[in-house]
């Protein structure tokens, strides 16, 4: 048993009664604070080593600590009716992280912490405290010529943390007196260094020499291309500060994988005595998100996951955005990811049938199915639609969905109704297993077969054009991919096509509609089991953004009439005013 160290313990005892980083790490380690299994380990950690990093060549410096936390007592923050104008007053959670990254030394007296990777919810401040340590790492980090980036993969994410720190300076007399602000950057005259933000779409990466960069929302982050430029442009520093900040992302995104994953890993490794652990005195990691265990829906793991719990994370807040959130599988996946911490992947799950067939049109009694689809079709006769066609592979599975909108008590409403096409014969194993999947409903008159092996548009058209006859077709959207010259024809015949471009953007408003419109049964549908077959066989995915669509590649199996079913409900909700696909794609074709 090894004994206890008499300089640590009196160092411990000399900072213990003065120092919010102990304070904060010693009250994390008894519970007095609620934190998950992260936090605790980054606590730990800083206990751990304030007794045995003297043992690795580490010291724990007091005095750097404590300037950098009085550093920020010159920043104000600036934004928010109760913080604008305020005093930058660290939460305790904010002074853990910029004590210990700037507290811990080397044998050589540098920077022992050079990669830090910060992850928190959404309004946990996480940019604004960014912002305030870059600041530092302009003008008072002893760097001449220092060269510190705020990046993103968009200039206007890279700005958020600049802006920040650019309002800050206008607000801090000392900072006003060093600091000179111009549009794309902040200069330190004294030492002649510059603060700029700076994106993945940048004209010039190369060259580039950074004592320090800041990677916001690095979840976003499709390529790494970025951060290792501007890591292998740190070679020359003495020692540099890579900070990765950002909220929770999915399972299989790039660097933000490889620094989350490796950030467990070094976690993991906190007083492991194995030697299987990652031992890394050169990385720092705080994670905000809740156990494996934990209710994600309850106000006590909110506030494991929240460090600022109660000063910007408030339960009564977060309960109301549940509730708006919980509406939608896809906002529900959301709000966990962005305000509970949990690592998610893109897969969003679908839509669950059970909702799906309380939506069918009811069947009256004696009634087969194909006759109430005969009654449903016949009460809808003359009625205004817009229809959608998606015919991705004539080999396969097209489908054509009419939408019957209307409007009550401020909600849409919509009916619809479905035909499908699929060829006689089959091309390959694959497109003959599916054929299995689809004869009982070919036999029923559910889908419409052609005596080939490739769907017959001609027929498609026919369909359409009768339906228009039938019905008042206001307009048709279609999926560009093998359906361009249909389209072409349609519009002759007087037809209104529209052209819609599959991307995310074009789909996330009307998938979020059509799931919320399923889910609170303001859908009408006739009842085509074709169609539930691929309601049940639909996932959708989303991007950093949340923007969510149907995922063709992760989908079980056809999903044609989903989509087609989302297309005509966004040429519905056009229908209402200007939208967002006046300018994303959505054409008029002729």
């Amino acid at each position: 048993m090894k004994r206890p160290n008499k300089n640590a313990n009196s160092l411990r005892a000399t900072i213990e009664t003065t120092c919010p980083i102990l304070k904060y790490a010693r009250d994390i380690d008894a519970g007095n604070i609620p934190a998950a299994r992260w936090i605790k380990a980054a606590c730990r950690r800083h206990l751990h080593d304030l007794e045995h990093g003297h043992e690795r060549g580490l010291r724990w410096d007091q005095e750097a600590a404590q300037k950098v936390l009085n550093f920020f007592g010159h920043l104000q923050h600036t934004k928010g009716r109760k913080f604008a104008k305020k005093k930058f007053q660290l939460e305790p959670w904010q002074a853990f992280i910029v004590g210990v990254v700037f507290g811990w030394k080397r044998e050589d007296g540098t920077r022992r912490f050079r990669v830090v990777f910060v992850e928190v919810p959404r309004k946990n401040g996480k940019s604004t405290l960014a912002a305030g340590i870059a600041l530092y790492l302009l003008m008072a980090d002893g760097e001449p010529g220092a060269e510190v980036y705020s990046v993103a993969t968009k200039k206007e994410q890279a700005r958020i943390v600049f802006d920040e720190a650019k309002r800050m300076v206008a607000k801090s007399p000392p900072l006003r007196k060093r600091i000179k602000p111009y549009r794309e950057e902040l200069r330190h005259t004294k030492s002649e260094s510059v603060f700029k933000p700076l994106s993945s779409d940048s004209k010039k990466l190369d060259g580039l020499n950074p004592h320090a960069f800041v990677a916001d929302e690095v979840h976003k982050y499709e390529s790494r291309d970025i951060w290792d430029v501007l890591d292998t442009g740190t070679g020359s520093r003495e020692q540099p500060l890579k900070i990765a900040i950002t909220t929770a992302g999915t399972l299989d995104e790039g660097i933000y994988k490889e620094l989350r994953d490796y950030t467990e890993s070094v976690l993991d490794g906190v007083e492991s005595e194995d030697g299987s652990a990652v031992k890394d005195d050169a990385f720092f990691g705080y994670v905000g998100t809740i156990d494996e265990g934990d209710d994600p829906e309850s106000p006590e793991s909110w506030a494991k996951a929240n460090p600022n719990w109660g000063v910007t994370v408030h339960k009564t807040e977060m309960e109301e955005a549940f509730k708006r959130a919980k509406r939608t599988e896809a906002g529900r996946v959301r709000f966990l990811r962005d305000r509970v911490g949990l690592r998610l992947g893109t897969n969003l799950g679908g839509i669950p049938l059970e909702k799906w067939d309380r939506c069918k049109f009811p069947r009256l009694e004696k009634e087969d199915d194909k006759q109430m689809q005969s009654r449903f079709a016949e009460e809808l006769k003359g009625q205004s639609c817009h229809a959608a066609l998606d015919i991705a592979n004539t080999s396969d599975l097209a489908a054509l969905c009419l939408t019957f909108p209307r409007m009550e008590n401020g909600l849409r409403y919509y009916k619809q109704l479905f035909w499908f096409w699929c060829p006689e014969t089959a091309k390959d194993s694959v497109s003959e297993l599916l054929r299995d999947i689809l004869r009982p409903w070919i036999h029923a008159g559910y889908i419409i077969q052609a005596a080939d092996d490739q769907i017959d548009l001609r027929e498609i058209k026919q369909t359409l054009i009768n339906a228009s006859r039938y019905y008042d077709i206001l307009d048709c959207a279609f999926d560009p991919h093998n359906a361009r010259q249909l389209a072409g024809e349609l519009q002759e015949e007087g037809i209104p096509m529209f052209e819609f471009t599959q991307g995310i953007a074009n789909y996330n408003e009307p998938c979020k509609e059509y799931e919320s419109a399923i889910r609170g049964r303001r859908i009408q549908h006739d009842g085509n089991p074709a169609m539930r077959w691929q309601i049940g066989n639909m996932v959708f995915r989303a991007n950093g953004a949340g923007y969510v669509m149907p995922d063709r590649k992760r989908s079980r199996n056809k999903i044609d009439g989903v989509v087609a079913a989302i297309m005509s409900v966004a040429r519905a909700m056009q229908s209402e005013g200007p939208s967002v696909y006046e300018t994303r794609g959505v054409e008029v074709v002729g």
